[in-house]
């Protein structure tokens, strides 16, 4: 991972085996425009549950059942491991529960946040491999 100067292992439970998984199945970051494109793709954007509510917004929702199912589960993966023993994501769960979010919107709601960062990660990463750091030359 280091030779690649993949910097997703810095990301709470994403160890080298899924981070390659995820440069694998993500191939070039760059292709995803924004996050919501990301997230679409993954399958863990949200698609609008109800019909025929009138004219206001919709307000039930469910994760996308399209997408890629691979990315999804890695993403569930991390998601579980960083609920289990991560204090940012155990205050983030514990604040969306406060608002009144049922556990699967809050869970719907981390996932998307951690799409979110590993897209972001990814795109450092490309953006630092096509300018490399100067190396200075050993030459007396």
């Amino acid at each position: 991972m280091e030779e690649l100067g993949c910097t997703l292992t810095e990301v709470c439970g994403i160890g080298p085996v899924i981070g390659m998984q995820l440069l694998v199945e993500v191939g070039d970051p760059q292709r995803f425009r924004t996050e919501a494109q990301f997230a679409r793709w993954c399958g863990i954007a949200s698609v609008a549950l109800s019909s025929g509510e009138g004219h206001g917004p919709a307000r039930r929702h469910r994760l996308d059942l399209g997408g890629n199912r691979d990315v999804n589960s890695i993403l569930h993966t991390v998601y579980v491991t960083q609920v289990r023993c991560h204090p940012p994501a155990k205050t983030y769960m514990a604040k969306k529960t406060a608002e009144n979010k049922t556990k699967r919107e809050a869970w719907r709601s981390h996932k998307r946040q951690l799409a979110n960062v590993i897209i972001r990660h990814m795109w450092r990463d490309k953006a630092h491999r096509r300018h490399p750091k100067p190396v200075p030359s050993t030459t007396s």
